[in-house]
């Protein structure tokens, strides 16, 4: 389990053969971002002179065993004269300053700005050129219920290279909360091509004859051909020649 932040992760390969091949490592960076911390308070009433009650509500978020707990106020005193009731509640500032976690407060009976709601989307694995993009590489998630816009769409099929896919979370609560954009780039590697050259047989002083061969991995219906050339003519001495792919 990672604290918040920029993170290195390192891998060493050792290979099954060790006469040929040595061992490797490598790094890459892994961005751990802070996670959602989130108070709600329950709505309370009381009688005028009455004494304050006890305020209550929900800490949501507190990752495994974190000592973070939740401490609630009100502006409301024994004195208020009828009408709303603010108050708010807050987590202790221990786990917050250390930058582990994000607060969120989520007053009760007050005014509020719309919320930001943060999508999680990971960098999907690279495919290859012929490969529709589907939920493997469009898998955005959110803790708030809404609909996902993926920009290229499912299905789509991209060129080989580094590709930038975005989406578009419309939460169901438009009221509380906002839209949020997010892109992730994809790379979508080369597609194998093959040519196999069909063995040929000719007399001597006879016309070369037409060459022949297999073309393997075009993808759908991408306009490639293949033609085919050798070094032999029809007055070439007896014995083989190499036939190719031009």
């Amino acid at each position: 389990m990672l604290a918040a932040g920029s993170q290195t992760l390192s891998v060493t390969f050792t290979p099954t053969d060790a006469n040929d091949y040595s061992t490797a490592t490598q790094t890459v960076q892994l961005q751990v971002n802070k996670a959602p911390l989130s108070v709600t308070v329950n709505n309370q009433s009381m009688s005028y002179g009455a004494t304050v009650p006890t305020l209550t509500g929900t800490l949501t978020g507190v990752v495994g065993s974190d000592g973070i707990t939740a401490s609630y106020s009100t502006t409301g005193t024994i004195k208020l004269r009828s009408g709303r009731l603010s108050h708010h509640g807050h987590a202790e500032r221990s786990q917050l300053e250390a930058g582990q976690l994000r607060g969120d407060q989520h007053p009760r009976n007050a005014h509020y700005q719309q919320g930001h709601i943060d999508n999680t989307w990971a960098t999907p694995a690279a495919i290859t050129y012929g490969t529709p993009l589907s939920a493997a590489q469009l898998d955005a998630s959110s803790t708030a219920a809404g609909s996902f816009n993926y920009t290229p769409a499912l299905g789509a099929m991209l060129t080989a290279g580094a590709q930038t896919l975005s989406v578009t979370f419309t939460p169901t609560d438009a009221t509380d909360f906002t839209t949020a954009t997010q892109t992730v780039q994809l790379t979508v590697n080369k597609a194998p091509l093959s040519v196999t050259v069909n063995n040929q047989s000719m007399s001597y002083g006879a016309a070369v004859p037409t060459l022949t061969g297999t073309l393997t991995g075009v993808i759908g219906s991408d306009s490639i051909t293949a033609s085919f050339a050798t070094t032999a003519t029809s007055s070439s001495t007896v014995g083989t020649y190499p036939s190719r792919p031009r």
